[in-house]
């Protein structure tokens, strides 16, 4: 099995930190590794600190890597990607308590972040191929660095992976298709074999090298936003002689209906990006977004945002709406939805009120007849006046259920065309 890294999917720094395997060697060229065909990426990785290898001054580049390790090793491949959170107090939980020191903090934040479960977790635990590859594949999906493979986009490039589950063999098929690992020349994944510590070396050697080049970059590649609610990130071209001429964006893997809309500015080599969630999203819920620039010169560049919602909907107590916020040009009309509470349909409700602070921005216009349908929601229609340049407003959206008014906000953005 042959691993490699491409350049577009890594997007976090590898911290140049001592990777400490058991014994904790010295810092000298291993004298095991002579000849062997990951030399070159193991003197790289022992260059930049990234391992030690064991107090007699060897490597042992074909020992099989262990559970811990393989933890150290994807937390140093999401870099900024991954939580820069340390360990909590755990000390009900014996798997962490039995994790060497060196990589405790690596197992408590692939356990934050989902691709390790404790549960199962054994601590120098050698790994085969299909164990390592389903957790790397875990952790860099998560991260928005490769995408999942949905069942119709199966693939079978292996002759002996019929024995593997559908869901591990998707994941497998994510790192295949994204170029993270190949076969062997008789197109075999050898699921059961070991992943060896020589290949891990290459895994970290290409990262570190390709880090150095990043030609575009993101000053986070996480967000946790509520629903309803937004957030910005900045794009910046590593190259500051370059201009941005164009930005796009698309939700590129999972639940595309949680992002409501996206912002975009730009100037010179950076770009902001104004993330707004979708009203009804449900907590957890996650997409990655991918951002395709174009420099002035013609050239495409591409990165990855991955969203996840905070607190959901809170459509069982509340009123809310499909849209908190809407952009429009001035003299047109778009539709709002406005959800109800859990047990009420629009039969239910006694009245529909609103208030704005600017009505000579935006207002609202509803048909009364819409609340004979009994359905979990209505509509209205927002209204946008002639401005004289771009302008704003807040629109308060009031209903009475049962002698209570509730009450929720609705954000307009309305832009002059003169």
């Amino acid at each position: 099995l042959t691993l490699t890294l491409l350049m577009t999917m890594v997007v976090g720094t590898a911290a140049a930190r001592p990777f400490k395997a058991p014994g904790q060697g010295q810092n000298k060229i291993f004298w095991d590794i002579q000849g062997h065909w990951g030399q070159a990426a193991i003197v790289k990785g022992q260059d930049r600190g990234f391992f030690s290898g064991y107090a007699d001054g060897s490597f042992r580049p074909d020992n099989p890597i262990t559970s811990d390790e393989l933890a150290v090793i994807i937390d140093r491949l999401l870099g900024d990607c991954n939580d820069d959170e340390d360990q909590e107090e755990n000390d009900g939980d014996v798997n962490i308590k039995g994790v060497p020191a060196w990589a405790r903090n690596s197992v408590w934040k692939g356990h934050k972040q989902g691709y390790i479960n404790l549960k199962r977790y054994h601590s120098a635990l050698q790994l085969s191929r299909l164990e390592a590859c389903v957790e790397l594949a875990d952790a860099l999906i998560d991260a928005g660095l490769i995408d999942p493979v949905e069942e119709d986009e199966y693939f079978n490039p292996f002759g002996d992976c019929s024995s593997i589950s559908d869901e591990d063999y998707a994941k497998i098929m994510a790192l295949y298709r994204a170029g993270i690992i190949k076969g062997t020349a008789q197109n075999l994944f050898n699921p059961n074999s070991h992943l060896t510590r020589a290949m891990i070396a290459i895994i970290i050697g290409n990262v570190s090298e390709l880090q150095k080049d990043k030609d575009l970059t993101l000053d986070v590649y996480k967000l946790t936003i509520d629903a309803g609610d937004e957030d910005n990130i900045t794009g910046t071209l590593a190259d500051k002689d370059l201009e941005i001429e164009d930005v796009q964006w698309k939700v590129t893997s999972g639940d595309a209906a949680i992002i409501d809309d996206v912002e975009l500015t730009w100037d010179d080599n950076e770009f902001d990006a104004t993330i707004m969630t979708a009203a009804d999203a449900d907590k957890g819920d996650k997409c990655t977004i991918t951002f395709t620039v174009k420099d002035r010169d013609g050239k495409v560049y591409k990165v990855k945002c991955q969203v996840t919602i905070g607190q959901g909907s809170t459509g069982n107590d509340e009123i809310w709406l499909d849209k908190s916020r809407i952009d429009m040009d001035e003299n047109r009309t778009k539709a709002v939805r406005v959800y109800l509470p859990d047990g009420y349909d629009t039969g239910d409700v006694e009245g529909v009120d609103w208030d704005t602070d600017y009505t000579d921005v935006a207002d609202i216009s509803y048909d009364e007849s819409d609340l004979l349908d009994h359905n979990k929601y209505f509509m209205v229609e927002v209204v946008s006046e002639d401005v004289d340049g771009d302008d704003s407003c807040t629109i308060i959206i009031r209903v009475k259920l049962d002698g209570t008014w509730y009450d929720t906000d609705l954000k307009v953005n309305v832009a002059d065309l003169d």
